[in-house]
């Protein structure tokens, strides 16, 4: 791989689109040191470095409490090397950072499922964090799961995974908002409506004769973030007069069906006031305690 001067200029952002100063940057240019900044009054700044064998950049806002915005973070490629020069020369990324403003505790965990049997209902807890009872310690069924399909080899094979709620004005919807870089990712509040009360993701593999490649299929691959309601009630006129709002953070996978069973793992927020739909959690306040190093959440 050629070597050669690379640049690329920092900007950061507000929500509004308005220039954020004197904001601390670490930037990386692959083999050479971290380069350590401050944006100037247009927000800015210049991240150069000369050598530079690969081309990979990277660079985090650090930003924190003390400066009151959440970090921020992101990489891209140069393409090649011109003139002793990457390309593009200099190039402005944008980092969007977004403004802490009323994170509160929340029942937060990354939950593993393996060994899921198929055409079984499987409820989840979210207040226990844990499932119901035959296979756990939970007592309310928020989040209902079910595999079904088959599995003939690793290369022939259809699965579905159903996701239903207890009550019909329980739900979910994807989130259509996705603050990249932000490690405050989704929407700061969750909507009113448009929630879904069952949702499917197929997860396929179906071989193809002669020399074609085998038709793969998984709903999940590039998973979203997910906003859902759980715990309604509503009053004789069927408007909801209580519920309980959270989130799934982007990233729920499930592998399909193999012989061992299946395997679910998602991230889930609940906040426990009902009727407030504030999904911005404190990770120094989660309600749930004691839980293993695999399933603790730092992110908000």
């Amino acid at each position: 791989m050629a070597a050669g001067d690379a640049a690329f200029t920092v900007k950061v952002v507000d929500e509004a689109g308005n220039p954020v100063p004197g904001a601390p940057v670490i930037g990386t240019l692959f083999n050479k040191l971290p380069h350590h900044g401050v944006t100037d009054s247009k927000g800015e700044l210049v991240i150069q470095a000369d050598g530079v064998r690969f081309w990979y950049a990277t660079f985090s806002v650090c930003l924190n409490n003390a400066n009151g915005y959440y970090e921020s973070y992101k990489c891209f490629n140069f393409q090649r090397v011109v003139n002793g020069r990457w390309q593009p020369w200099n190039p402005t990324v944008t980092a969007l950072v977004r403004r802490i403003s009323h994170p509160i505790p929340m029942y937060v965990k990354f939950v593993q499922a393996t060994k899921l049997t198929t055409n079984q209902w499987y409820g989840f807890d979210l207040t226990a964090g844990d499932f119901v009872q035959p296979y756990g310690n939970g007592a309310i069924s928020d989040l209902v799961f079910r595999v079904s399909g088959f599995f003939r080899n690793y290369r022939d094979n259809d699965s579905v995974l159903t996701l239903r709620f207890a009550n019909p004005t329980d739900g979910m919807q994807q989130d259509d908002y996705q603050a990249t870089g932000s490690t405050f990712l989704m929407h700061r509040e969750a909507p009113t409506n448009g929630y879904a009360g069952q949702l499917s993701w197929r997860v396929a593999s179906t071989p193809k004769e002669g020399n074609g490649n085998d038709e793969i299929v998984d709903d999940l691959k590039s998973s979203p973030g997910y906003l859902f309601r759980v715990r309604s009630a509503t009053n004789d006129q069927g408007v909801i007069t209580k519920a309980y709002y959270g989130k799934i953070r982007a990233g729920m996978k499930f592998s399909g069906i193999w012989p061992e069973g299946s395997s679910l793992s998602f991230l889930y927020y609940l906040n426990p006031t009902p009727n407030d739909r504030n999904l911005e959690f404190d990770p120094k306040r989660n309600l749930l305690q004691n839980l293993q190093s695999t399933e603790f959440v730092d992110l908000p």
